[in-house]
C-alpha cells in the first residue's frame, strides 16, 4: 500500500515520459505534484504537472479505485499549450492495464484506464501569466501488492 497519491502521480509521469510525442514536446519536463523551483526561471515553456484532485472514497483506504488527477499543460502560448494537452490526452485515453514502477522502490502501481472528467480549460496561471491548458482525468489505479 502506498501512503500518498504522489506515488500514483509518479506512475502517470512515467507513462507520459515513455510516450515519444509528449516527451519530445516537453523535452522531458513532466513533473509529479508541482513544478520544481529550478524550472520556474525558464518558464513559460512546455511542461506537464500531474497532481491529485481527490481520492477513492470517504470510507478509508481502498486498494483499487478511480482517483482524480489534474494535468496542467504549460507552454509558450495558448496554442502550444493546447497542442501539448492534445498529446497528453491521447496518451491517457490509450492507457490499458500496465504495471508502472515509479522511482522510490515502494513497489508497482497498476494503471488500468483513464477517462477525462473535465477540461480542457484554457487559462493563464494567475501569478505568472503563463499560458496553460488544464483538465482532470479519472484514472483506475491499484497498488500492485494489494491486487
Amino acid at each position: 500500500m502506498t501512503d500518498s497519491f504522489t506515488y500514483d502521480n509518479g506512475a502517470l509521469r512515467g507513462v507520459l515520459l515513455a510516450d515519444t510525442v509528449v516527451n519530445t514536446l516537453t523535452a522531458g519536463r513532466i513533473f509529479a505534484d508541482e513544478l520544481p523551483d529550478v524550472q520556474a526561471k525558464d518558464m513559460p515553456r512546455k511542461a506537464v504537472v500531474i497532481s491529485s484532485a481527490g481520492g477513492t472514497g470517504a470510507f478509508g483506504y481502498v486498494p483499487i479505485g478511480y482517483r482524480a488527477k489534474d494535468f496542467k499543460c504549460y507552454a509558450e502560448s495558448p496554442y502550444e499549450a493546447s497542442r501539448l494537452w492534445s498529446a497528453v490526452q491521447q496518451v491517457l485515453h490509450g492507457i490499458q492495464r500496465q504495471l508502472v514502477n515509479p522511482p522510490g522502490g515502494l513497489g508497482g502501481v497498476l494503471l488500468y484506464d483513464a477517462a477525462r472528467v473535465s477540461g480542457p480549460i484554457m487559462l493563464r496561471e494567475p501569478e505568472t501569466n503563463w499560458p496553460l491548458v488544464f483538465g482532470t482525468f479519472s484514472v483506475l489505479i491499484a497498488d500492485e501488492a494489494e491486487v
